[in-house]
């Protein structure tokens, strides 16, 4: 019976903790053998964790690249099975439990007993999880929109509308100070539905492709080119086989010309994530540029990049949360966007299978938006909307909207390459650079947005989706957010917070 089979794997990890591996391999590998019968569960692919937990707490080193190897394999399938038929909240909590797993499985890099050559195959298997699974969960959605967009199918264009017009109600709810009393676990639950009818009408695992490997990213590589993978995680304990809670980077490296991926470890994950950062930060709001920032987060990666002159970049945890570009070399006095041309992934998949970009339509480019503009009040979407105060984020950073004239010669630059090349632009600066007409496109070919962003120190009703507690500023964002303390904002339809 499966309840006795968990039973029977939690005694196994027990027999981990006293040290009695024979014991715990021999019944880890009978659960193996009854969870073959049901291989599209993922408590198939647990068993085989739990073995490579054992192969490194007992020292065997041969055992750990094979488990793993079947662990990672196992999962894999499970994802490629699953996954498209899901709503995009039930793949976010699906994904966020196994992350839990992996922890143990990049924690395997850490240890010094690993031969060399366990060690270089175990990097490629990391390398080709990370290729499966990172954004994986952004082409699994843009996939079931793609098949949509595609279709004539009129009654799956009903269902979509009915779910946007949940999902927007929902927003104004999250979006505000008193809305009216709605049933948002019933919305939701009905938003959800929706979405998974959709996502099994139009699922397709094209976009899963789990035959990728690390070689064939390294065949895309030119001369002086580089692909970089970082990767945060929890360092596990194969002793007491639980999370640490101390954190480490992992970054994979690679050129052209390299046998294998080499590693460079990071072990310093709360100094990168706590003291460093601030001290980033604060060098920032000074502008005194005397924090060692390109020493903690780049100098490591950099030595592996000798005579490099482009890198493909897919960043992970702290790296999101700083301008890598204009990190200063105190060798050369020269940023590394001067010395590299560094260039961002979401995965480094996308060097195989490239993002889609619209054939048709312009290039959108916003920036130095004029903050202190009057916001006019539009025509309210709805008669709930007119009634309800908008919520004003209380960031992170504050709400002072400094100037940021540095985005007006970014986007002046980006539209005479554009032009050079004749390409469409649209131009949006100053007063124009508003929320309305970022809302007014329809399918720019790109979206360019330079301006402040936010991200909400608390806000328990959205606490768990981080996609609601995080904006942009425009035109007009500083007058809204200088009358959030009297509470008197009004839903306009546009007010410069998007």
């Amino acid at each position: 019976h499966p309840a006795y089979q968990m039973s029977y794997r939690n005694l196994a990890t027990l027999k981990i903790v006293q040290k009695d591996y024979d014991n715990a391999e021999s019944m880890l590998l009978q659960s193996a053998e009854f969870y073959k019968r049901f291989d599209k569960s993922y408590d198939y692919p647990v068993v085989y964790r739990s073995l490579g937990n054992l192969a490194m707490a007992s020292g065997n080193s041969k055992r750990v690249v094979q488990y793993w190897t079947e662990y990672a394999t196992l999962t894999n399938r499970f994802l490629a099975y699953g996954l498209p038929f899901l709503s995009e909240k039930e793949k976010t909590e699906l994904y966020a439990n196994i992350q839990d797993d992996y922890q143990a499985m990049y924690s395997v890099l850490l240890s010094p007993q690993l031969p060399d050559s366990s060690r270089r195959r175990f990097i490629g298997l990391v390398w080709d999880k990370e290729l499966f699974t990172k954004g994986m969960l952004l082409r699994s959605v843009r996939q079931t929109r793609q098949s949509l967009e595609s279709s004539r199918d009129t009654v799956a264009f009903k269902t979509y509308k009915d779910w946007l017009d949940i999902r927007n109600t929902l927003a104004r709810h999250y979006n505000s100070i008193s809305s009216p009393k709605i049933k948002t676990d019933s919305l939701e639950f009905v938003a959800n539905q929706l979405e998974k009818t959709l996502a099994v009408r139009f699922q397709s695992d094209q976009h899963l492709q789990p035959h990728i490997r690390w070689q064939q990213v390294r065949q895309r590589l030119k001369l002086r080119e580089a692909v970089v993978t970082i990767t945060r995680f929890n360092r596990f304990s194969f002793d007491s086989v639980r999370a640490t809670n101390q954190f480490c980077y992992i970054a994979l490296v690679m050129r052209p010309e390299s046998q294998h991926p080499e590693l460079v470890l990071l072990q310093n994950g709360n100094d990168l994530e706590g003291r460093y950062l601030e001290a980033y930060r604060n060098d920032l709001r000074n502008q005194t540029y005397e924090a060692d920032a390109y020493q903690w987060f780049w100098q490591p990666i950099a030595e592996k990049l000798r005579g490099v002159k482009t890198v493909y970049l897919s960043a992970d945890g702290v790296y999101h949360q700083i301008a890598l570009g204009a990190l200063r070399n105190p060798a050369t006095g020269r940023s590394l966007s001067d010395e590299l041309d560094l260039r961002l992934l979401n995965s480094t998949r996308e060097l195989l299978v490239p993002a889609p970009l619209p054939a048709k339509g312009s290039i959108a480019l916003f920036g130095f938006p004029d903050y202190e503009q009057a916001t006019t009040p539009k025509l309210a979407r709805s008669e709930t909307a007119e009634k309800t105060p908008r919520y004003a984020p209380d960031t992170e950073r504050g709400h002072e909207c400094t100037p940021l004239p540095g985005t007006k010669a970014e986007v002046e630059s980006v539209r005479d390459m554009a032009a050079g090349k004749r390409l469409p632009v649209q131009v949006y600066l100053a007063a124009d650079a508003t929320e309305e007409s970022v809302k007014s496109l329809a399918s720019p070919r790109v979206l360019h947005l330079a301006t402040h962003g936010y991200f909400e120190v608390d806000a328990a009703q959205t606490a768990a989706n981080p996609m609601l507690r995080s904006g942009l500023l425009l035109a007009g964002a500083k007058r809204t957010l200088d009358r959030k303390d009297t509470m008197s904002l009004t839903n306009q339809a546009e007010d410069g917070v998007l």
